[in-house]
């Protein structure tokens, strides 16, 4: 699932500006400095407004966010988006698109991406972007309005931009939407297949299908059927695994005909997600452990001994939610792909320490919402702490260097880019079936 990306925090930078201001190129600063303090939401509640930045004075630089307590009271127009505004945002996720696809091919030429890079990129180019409105069901899970977000769903192939994220500035935007491309490479996501709608394929098709008995003299349900069958249509794509969703729309689409692989949308366990897999499946069993124990069986661990009852339970529980799809383990991957589409930001765009600040400074936003906003179930068996969200995002090499910033010398399961360059191993990629191409 594709979680909180919020806002929270008044956050001071001077002494890392002053300390990585002079030489950009040497490690002076802490990294002590850009970790995320989260502040307590009764007493400091904040509002992600276009302000002015504060005036720097000498060599000291503060981002700041608006801190407002009555924030609710004064975001009553951000449940709403603008045309301009949603075209602005849609630009820049097409431009986030295309540094993904650079960033999971090494901006090679397509002539030269190998099979596993042919299918995150075809993952990457079918995805949705779309601008919804505050009363989207995504949205109003998010709680928007008035926290900036976005969801990728996999049974659509969808991203849902909330109408609060196209209210923020271009760098807020672009990181929360590179973490939500993030969720549609995951090893959750491809270990499930992309199929697409096929062609020729109309509203009555999907009803037909989906509802092969309907209730003519109900016009309330005929009417809801009517509208899922046409947002069907107009998602094209899903990412589902049929054999464990096997009662879900797409699984009986997929039975009808109707949605059909698509050719280079799947690989086996790709090479590149191996290394990170291995450490985040390690370091994450104890609390994949504990969220089979607490959802399934009501006990904070896992018992020592389980009654065969309690073993098919929870056998059954790690076949629908494998640890690979486990939240813990996919939000740390989409927050260091985003780490890592930065990265090729910073090396493409050349991106000042000031810059890439900001990107800091505005992902502990994020980092501290999911912890401090009231309503919101934060646990820390589904999420990585603020601060190792904030350092996925950041402790890239280019970013580092660029702010003249040592790394954390704690571990932290994260991708890097050189783990897409490398070769696929043989036998590693699915064959297409019913090939409906996209990338070639």
């Amino acid at each position: 699932m594709k979680r909180p990306l919020g806002l929270i925090l008044f956050f001071s930078l001077c002494p890392f500006w002053a300390a990585s201001a002079a030489d950009p190129a040497k490690p002076t600063c802490s990294w002590k400095l850009i970790r995320p303090v989260c502040e307590d939401p009764k007493s400091n509640s904040l509002d992600l407004r276009k302000i002015p930045r504060a005036k720097p004075t000498a060599s000291c630089l503060t981002f700041f966010l608006v801190h407002k307590p009555g924030r609710y009271n004064q975001i009553k127009a951000f449940d709403t988006t603008t045309e301009k505004l949603r075209k602005n945002t849609l630009a820049i996720s097409e431009e986030v698109r295309e540094r993904a696809i650079r960033t999971v091919t090494g901006g090679a030429p397509q002539g030269e991406w190998t099979r596993e890079q042919k299918a995150f990129v075809t993952r990457l180019k079918t995805v949705r972007f779309v601008a919804a409105d505050s009363l989207d069901e995504s949205c109003v899970a998010l709680k928007d309005p008035g926290i900036p977000n976005a969801a990728y769903t996999a049974e659509t192939h969808t991203i849902t931009i909330c109408p609060s994220l196209t209210r923020v500035h271009s760098q807020m935007i672009a990181s929360s939407l590179a973490h939500e491309l993030g969720h549609s490479i995951s090893p959750c996501a491809m270990s499930k297949s992309l199929y697409k709608i096929s062609s020729g394929t109309d509203v009555t098709d999907v009803i037909h299908c989906l509802w092969p008995s309907p209730d003519p003299e109900n016009d309330e349900i005929t009417g809801q059927n009517v509208r899922i069958a046409r947002q069907t249509l107009e998602a094209e794509f899903a990412v589902t695994n049929p054999e464990l969703s096997s009662n879900s729309e797409s699984a009986e689409l997929i039975r009808c005909g109707i949605l059909k692989p698509v050719a280079y949308g799947d690989v086996k366990s790709p090479v590149a997600h191996r290394q990170f897999l291995k450490c985040a499946l390690s370091q994450n069993q104890p609390d994949y452990s504990n969220w089979l124990a607490q959802s399934q069986l009501g006990s904070e661990t896992m018992p020592k001994k389980l009654s065969p009852a309690q073993r098919k339970i929870i056998e059954r529980a790690k076949s629908l939610n494998p640890a690979v799809c486990q939240s813990k383990t996919e939000e740390t991957y989409a927050d260091s792909f985003a780490g890592q589409v930065l990265a090729r930001t910073v090396e493409e765009k050349d991106l000042s320490a000031r810059t890439i600040s900001q990107y800091a400074h505005d992902f502990s936003t994020v980092a501290c919402r999911s912890q401090l906003e009231s309503g919101y179930d934060f646990t820390p068996t589904l999420y990585p702490s603020a601060a190792d969200r904030v350092r996925l995002l950041i402790e890239t090499d280019a970013a580092m260097h660029k702010l003249g910033c040592e790394k954390d010398p704690s571990p932290l399961c994260a991708i890097e880019a050189e783990a897409f360059l490398a070769p696929a191993q043989p036998g590693a990629s699915r064959p297409p079936t019913q090939p409906q191409g996209v990338a070639k």
